[in-house]
């Protein structure tokens, strides 16, 4: 039995099996991307055969890993236009600069979150019909049982690399969200989940996607993690049309999306405590009890047009008609909590993500 000083107790020996994968810089040398392994994905990792949807619950689950750990992220580029800067806390000049955390503590953390993902997704999916194997994010949070809380969320139609970054930016400008350090958007597209970390004390936008990708290519890539300066983040969701969702330069596939932003409410002990680098496997938690959390955020109005300035709408489009249905849909739920009936819409459902979809353009799903 190993000892809390013995150094086989260590999660060093751990994070040495890891790959040392180096960043490539895209999109002009605006996008740092690293790629990883086709072994390291939600399809593939642990020797697993079978394709995983369990896509919406890993991005659930890299929250809350994110938040424990405080895990802080930089590019490996910055824009030449910003004047360098120290790094500092937003509470005060006597806080201590932003520590960012190691390429290699984020590839750990992704891991243990595809491996808690998947397992809590084959729990789950054995209470659900076969046909219903992809999680609408409501559907997710209940299955993790963990502390997660959905503040708001929209739907977007329209050009991908042009809608969704404008309605990031709204949120970014909201109020409601300038206590948090870092914003979680859960990003829905074609039936696949991505999750999106605004780090505000790094001024950057961090991508992370569990899928297979390149299947039906030369070279066949595991997870993607993706990182640029939020004053790129045009930029980057260039990248993500052109690399993650390619249905989104096709006239045949239809754009809409939804984007979620979801917040820890865990406790400070619970981030204190917890350790970087264990490859645990995923044990179904009893219910959280009420407990203080850290920073208690409640659903609230997120996505709303005044957050945003004129000078970043849309290109060809008024602010106005930025913000008409059904691009941000004002929402009631049901009695169930599961489904949501959007003002004005047909369709009367969350949208579902985690199938392992193909397309015509490229197989970048799992």
């Amino acid at each position: 039995m190993n000892t809390p000083g013995d150094p086989s107790s260590s999660s060093t020996p751990q994070h040495s099996l890891l790959p040392n994968v180096q960043p490539t810089l895209e999109q002009n040398n605006r996008v740092s991307v690293w790629h990883l392994p086709s072994d390291i994905s939600q399809s593939r990792l642990g020797g697993r055969t079978s394709p995983s949807n369990a896509c919406t619950l890993i991005a659930l689950q890299l929250i809350e890993l994110i938040e424990r750990r405080n895990l802080h992220f930089a590019t490996t580029h910055t824009p030449l236009s910003l004047p360098p800067r120290v790094l500092r806390a937003h509470a005060g000049a006597e806080s201590q600069p932003t520590t960012t955390t190691c390429i290699r503590y984020v590839i750990g953390t992704f891991v243990e979150a595809i491996i808690d993902g998947n397992e809590a997704h084959a729990h789950a999916a054995k209470t659900r019909k076969p046909e219903e194997q992809n999680f609408t994010i409501p559907d997710a949070i209940k299955a993790m049982m963990r502390p997660l809380t959905e503040i708001d969320f929209c739907m977007v139609t329209g050009p991908f690399a042009v809608q969704v970054p404008h309605f990031i930016r709204i949120a970014l400008r909201s109020p409601s969200l300038l206590p948090l350090d870092r914003i979680h958007f859960v990003l829905i597209a074609f039936e696949r989940t991505v999750l999106l970390v605004a780090d505000r004390r790094t001024n950057s936008l961090i991508v992370l996607d569990s899928h297979l990708h390149g299947v039906t290519c030369a070279v066949t890539t595991g997870a993607v993690v993706a990182a640029a300066h939020l004053s790129d983040l045009s930029t980057l969701f260039h990248w993500m049309g052109d690399y993650i969702f390619p249905e989104s330069r096709s006239p045949n596939f239809v754009q809409e999306f939804e984007i979620s932003t979801v917040t820890y409410a865990g406790t400070s002990r619970d981030c204190v405590e917890e350790s970087r680098g264990g490859f645990s496997s995923f044990t179904r938690p009893p219910p959280v009890p009420p407990v203080p959390p850290v920073l208690l955020m409640r659903p609230m109005p997120i996505f709303i047009s005044s957050w945003c300035d004129k000078e970043n709408e849309p290109p060809g489009s008024s602010h106005e008609q930025s913000m008409q249905q059904p691009l941000k849909k004002t929402i009631k739920r049901s009695a169930d909590s599961s489904d949501l009936a959007p003002l004005g819409s047909s369709n009367n459902k969350r949208v579902r993500s985690g199938s392992d979809a193909t397309t015509t353009v490229a197989d970048h799903s799992d």
